[in-house]
Order: C-alpha cells, then sequence, then structure tokens
C-alpha cells in the first residue's frame, strides 16, 4: 500500500461519498484525469488562511491520510503514524473565524464540533 515512501498511491486512498472521486492529492493543483476529489485541499477551494490540527506531527501545516479501511495517519513512508484518538482541525479564515470539525480513529467519520 505505502511502498516505503511517503507517497500512498491514488487507489488505496478512499473515494469521496459525494462524487465517487478520489480523495487524494499529489500536491499539484492541476488534475488532467478529474478523477480527485476537489475538496482535498481546502486551502484553495474555500480560502482558508489557517488551519490547527490537533493530531499533527509534522513540521507542515498537518498532513491527514485516510487508508481504504477508514484509518486515519498523521505520517506516511518510513515512519506511518496512526492517529489514534480522535482529531480536531479548526479551518480559518481571513476574519478568523473558524469552523471546527473531528475526525473520529478507526473509521475516519468526519463531524462538525
Amino acid at each position: 500500500m505505502y511502498g516505503g515512501t511517503a507517497h500512498v498511491k491514488k487507489k488505496d486512498t478512499l473515494k469521496d461519498p459525494l462524487n465517487n472521486k478520489y480523495l487524494y492529492s499529489n500536491g499539484c493543483t492541476e488534475d488532467t484525469l478529474n478523477d480527485k476529489s476537489k475538496f482535498i485541499l481546502l486551502t484553495e477551494e474555500f480560502g482558508i488562511n489557517k488551519v490547527d490540527v490537533s493530531c499533527n506531527t509534522t513540521s507542515t501545516i498537518g498532513q491527514i491520510s485516510f487508508g481504504y479501511d477508514g484509518k486515519i495517519y498523521s505520517q506516511l513512508g518510513t515512519n506511518i503514524k496512526e492517529i489514534p484518538k480522535k482529531c480536531t482541525i479548526k479551518l480559518f479564515n481571513k476574519e478568523n473565524n473558524f469552523k471546527e470539525i473531528a475526525i473520529e480513529s478507526k473509521t475516519g467519520y468526519i463531524h462538525q464540533i
């Protein structure tokens, strides 16, 4: 599934139940195949300026990866880290207003708090 690198194969990720497109990004905003969900790059799609992720284990803004089995991960590659408890995410706009969502461990269920 992970191939020993930090990149997951697209075919191993979940599909968005709203449009049956992959919840996957390789960091490229251009998508010539049109089989990836637009809801994966939230800062670009919805004008989010700041993100606080409670389960972030990296030096970046935060990375959450969903396995095909519903489990969630904060790191992939040779240092795979499964998220063992609920993860909360605050999404801030330019006015510093925010919405908070939670991602449940083991199932990947996402809901607003």
